[in-house]
């Protein structure tokens, strides 16, 4: 392994490149700007970052980023032979949204490697900052007609976009940052960016629906709104839904809750690293199925009635045919309420903390990444005891619980948590609402999110996530 120094350079051996960056604690981004003999881009489209995953000719492509835990993989592809001629530098970049109070000093273990493409590991270096959110961590640049890779380490403060100017990137709707270390002085770009490029990760979620044709463009729209004013846009967590399908929810199946799916998927797109939602659907009992994502959203509710996962909905999924004999007519036939419902197999009681408990366990061990649990119901909920107990044992773990109510009533505690004592903090939220179709989109999205970046606020100010 040939492990650089901070200001040490090695040749690149070969053409094709898989830049693989690994560390464990504070959430980043990886990012490459490609720049002339001038040092700044010809133009906004030589930034390839999340929001603009390849440059015009291809040769660097923005490829993956995954969490474990506390764990977090990004890798770029570069085709050096692809690279245009006139770029003679391409800077290399790991971020933290500045709107987040971390720095370089809770990204721990950090590894950035040069991969060959049989995956052989051809050079790494180790960058380690403190106070910095943003940092160039190495370049690939020419010299002699060759490339060659350099350790640079180089720290700044205000993120990605601190960056991004400092190379001619005009970013949208923010001022440029001063760099805690300047760079060394380079002559006027010979051409400037045509646009001004936005920073927003909900901004990036719209372009990419709108790329791809999505109906869900007019729901991304609203949830942008709504995450910007409360200030959540680049806020990353965990997105849990939970749907009450006990038998008084009998008439919002399925399309009610399908709309419900709709419109919380898309805030999942905004908040979620792998833009998916987690699924429970309880009753008398709970079960966790498949997580929705534009691939299976279509129809994913119809298809959970029919008694499958949810991982094979999608557009020809149809609802199963409503059965005869009122509200529970034909539906008990089977012997016991469990073996039945709504979602078969689940019963039609409301038992709200077993599902709450499992969610509980399944999330309380993150410290880096906050869950947000979007819990629907519509009430007849009389196991309060039950359910403080689960707040109280939760409110010491990063999960925030929004409760909504579904055109019911009865909606018990949920409607007292300004009395619930006992809490290591406040983690709970409730609203209620008539009827879901009559809300707007961005009034929905506003309530649901309302409460939860002062709750993040509140566990980092206690240490509780880092």
């Amino acid at each position: 392994m040939n492990q650089l120094q901070k200001g040490a350079n090695a040749p690149v051996p070969t053409e094709k490149l898989t830049i693989k960056a690994v560390h464990d604690g504070a959430n980043t981004d990886l990012s490459a700007i490609l720049l002339s003999a001038a040092g700044k881009v010809r133009s906004e489209a030589d930034f390839v970052f999340y929001g603009q995953q390849r440059s015009p000719e291809g040769s660097v492509q923005y490829t993956d980023k995954k969490t474990s835990g506390v764990r977090y993989e990004h890798s770029l592809s570069i085709d050096l032979k692809a690279v245009p001629a006139e770029i003679e530098r391409i800077e290399l970049t790991l971020t933290i949204d500045p709107d987040t109070p971390a720095t370089f000093a809770q990204v721990k273990s950090c590894m950035v490697s040069l991969l060959d493409a049989s995956g052989k590991e051809v050079s790494c270096f180790a960058p380690e900052g403190t106070v910095e959110n943003a940092f160039i961590v190495g370049e690939l640049y020419r010299r002699n007609g060759t490339w060659k890779v350099r350790h640079v380490a180089q720290g700044f403060t205000g993120g990605l976009g601190a960056i991004a100017t400092q190379f001619g990137i005009e970013i949208a709707d923010e001022a440029p940052q001063k760099a805690t270390t300047p760079p060394a002085a380079v002559a006027p770009a010979a051409a400037q960016p045509s646009r001004k490029i936005s920073l927003s990760k909900a901004d990036q979620v719209t372009a990419d629906l709108e790329r791809k044709g999505s109906r869900l463009v007019s729901l991304q729209k609203a949830a942008a709104v709504s995450l910007k004013k409360h200030k959540v846009d680049g806020i990353v967590a965990r997105v849990v839904m939970v749907l009450d399908a006990s038998g008084s929810t009998r008439r919002m199946w399925p399309d009610m809750m399908q709309g419900v799916a709709d419109r919380l998927a898309t805030l999942a797109l905004n908040l979620d690293d792998n833009g998916e939602l987690e699924f429970w659907v309880y009753a008398s009992s709970f079960k966790k199925f498949a997580t929705v994502s534009l691939g299976n959203l279509d129809g994913y509710v119809a298809s959970l009635m029919r008694g499958e996962d949810g991982s094979s909905a999608g557009r020809s999924a149809k609802a199963p045919e409503k059965k005869s004999g009122g509200l529970f007519g034909g539906l008990f036939s089977g012997g016991s309420s469990l073996g039945a419902g709504i979602v078969p197999g689940l019963g039609w009681e409301n038992n709200e903390p077993p599902v709450m408990q499992a969610i509980m366990d399944e999330c309380k061990g993150s410290k880096t990444v906050p869950t947000l649990v979007i819990f629907v119901t519509d009430g007849g909920i009389d196991k309060d005891r039950a359910i403080e107990k689960v707040l109280i044992d939760a409110s010491r773990h990063n999960i925030f619980w929004q409760f909504v109510g579904l055109g019911g009533s009865s909606y018990g505690v949920l409607e007292r948590f300004d009395e619930l004592t006992g809490r290591h903090v406040d983690n709970a939220g409730f609203f209620a609402i008539d009827d879901y179709r009559d809300i707007k989109d961005e009034e929905l999205y506003s309530r649901i999110i309302r409460e939860f970046p002062k709750w993040v606020d509140t566990v980092r100010a206690k240490g509780m996530l880092v």
